[in-house]
């Protein structure tokens, strides 16, 4: 007698949530649902991410912080690091003019963070500001992934901090600098995205709800087959290629076989 046995479902793993503490997450979270004019799927707080993951099934998620103060981002790495245990992961953050960026960056990495959230818009620099070159070079030199806000928003006013182009000269400047490149093209740099170089640098990963990127080194805090969630790819004439579990004709899979990503399967598209 034949046993047939239904296919193991990928585990997805969302990439890319902002959380608060829970005394600063009501203020915060509304505070952004009036700026961008979209209702929040949360309440903001670790807690509220971790009981909705359970009832969708999502084996985990990464937490992005922003520091738009030099003077925050000590409190900032200390809450990170503390709910920094699963299923909710962070990442640390960094500003551009944080008084000793190499100190700082032992310090991220002493904590176990795998890398920093960058956010030029909000903290008001571009790649080539010398300002954030020690942050380039340290997370070179400690193995640092670097998430960084690419491209523009509705929100924000063009000319916008960072870029296709910018982005492209940044990663030929420091070649073994990992980059996840959120929101790659920014809604408004389509063509320049498309035409630029950076999908024959390197594979690129579906970004999580929204257009962008994830270089493959970053899908790594779930064991297993890893798929993204909610992952929609807007093409340059707004329309929406779906899912990105959903391969499109631009789209494709492939599994790694480097390290502690070894079998991790991944969704390549070259947006």
């Amino acid at each position: 007698m034949q046993t047939t046995h239904p296919e193991k479902q990928p585990l997805v793993f969302d990439c890319h949530v902002h959380l608060y503490p829970d005394e600063l997450a009501p203020k915060a979270v509304d505070a952004l649902a009036q700026r961008f004019g979209n209702p929040p799927a949360f309440d903001g707080t670790v807690a509220g991410l971790t009981a909705d993951l359970a009832r969708s099934g999502i084996c985990g998620a990464l937490n992005l912080p922003v520091a738009t103060r030099p003077d925050q981002v000590a409190s900032i790495n200390a809450w990170a690091a503390a709910i920094n245990r699963g299923p909710v992961r962070s990442l640390a953050t960094i500003h551009p003019d944080t008084s000793d960026i190499p100190a700082t960056l032992d310090s991220i990495q002493a904590a176990g963070f795998r890398g920093v959230k960058l956010h030029p818009e909000y903290q008001t620099f571009t790649l080539d500001d010398p300002r954030v070159q020690p942050v380039w070079s340290g997370c070179v030199e400690r193995g640092l992934l670097v998430f960084l806000h690419a491209g523009g928003e509705r929100v924000f006013s063009s000319p916008f901090h960072t870029t296709p182009r910018t982005l492209a000269a940044l990663l030929a400047a420091y070649p073994r600098l990992t980059v996840v490149a959120a929101h790659l093209g920014g809604f408004q740099m389509w063509d320049e995205a498309e035409a630029g170089s950076l999908a024959a640098r390197s594979t690129l990963i579906c970004h999580t709800r929204s257009s962008g990127c994830l270089t493959s080194k970053s899908c790594a805090w779930c064991n297993g087959t890893v798929r993204h969630a909610s992952c929609l790819v807007q093409t340059p004439r707004g329309s929406r290629r779906g899912p990105c579990y959903a391969p499109s004709s631009r789209c494709r899979s492939r599994s790694t076989n480097s390290g502690r990503f070894s079998g991790t399967t991944l969704l390549a598209c070259s947006v």
